[in-house]
């Protein structure tokens, strides 16, 4: 909760550094990988090492990932078919990131409303949501405070799919605007 409201202060600051997406990555998939092996998820990562290096917030960049490869373990079937697979390749002056699924999936109308505040998806609905609902929030603002986009694609009953898209250029973090919530 502190977190995001120095986010939407416009307090937060980054601590930038040259980062190889592909160790990052790599680390983040270590910090959820019990989980997921617990519950039969196969996790995939297929970011090549070979990268231009991304300037940002190491710990920053790592809470995201964190967040969104653990919302994927939470969505993924359980029973030994569930797969999450982390994708990364180059874009004009960006590297795009995808973190993506084979759970239940987001229908059309909720996938604008899981980036507000304490949001959770309705499709929690057989069991207690486990979080507080901050963690896409929080995400999509440190995304943003690096000049870059979080989305999601997805159809329900064929998972989600969340992309990361961060500029190969350390620009002025992006001030706080209301709007940017949307």
């Amino acid at each position: 909760m502190l977190d995001l409201e120095r986010y939407e202060s416009g307090q937060a600051t980054l601590n930038r550094a040259p980062l190889a997406l592909a160790e990052l990555v790599q680390e983040a998939a270590e910090a959820v990988e019990q989980l997921a092996r617990e519950r039969g998820i196969e996790l995939r990562l297929d970011v090549p090492a070979a990268l231009p290096a991304l300037p940002a917030d190491r710990d920053r960049l790592m809470q995201v990932l964190i967040n969104l490869l653990s919302n994927a373990v939470k969505a993924s079937p359980a029973d030994g078919t569930g797969r999450i697979a982390v994708l990364a390749w180059p874009a004009a002056d960006a590297l795009l990131l995808c973190v993506e699924d084979n759970g239940c999936g987001i229908a059309l109308p909720e996938q604008h409303l899981i980036f507000d505040k304490f949001f959770q998806a309705r499709n929690q609905t057989m069991r207690k949501p486990a979080g507080t609902g901050l963690g896409l929030a929080i995400s999509k603002k440190i995304v943003e405070l690096h000049r870059g986009r979080l989305w999601v694609e997805s159809t329900p009953g064929q998972g989600a799919r969340f992309f990361v898209e961060l500029p190969l250029v350390a620009e002025p973090a992006a001030p706080f605007i209301s709007s940017q919530l949307r």
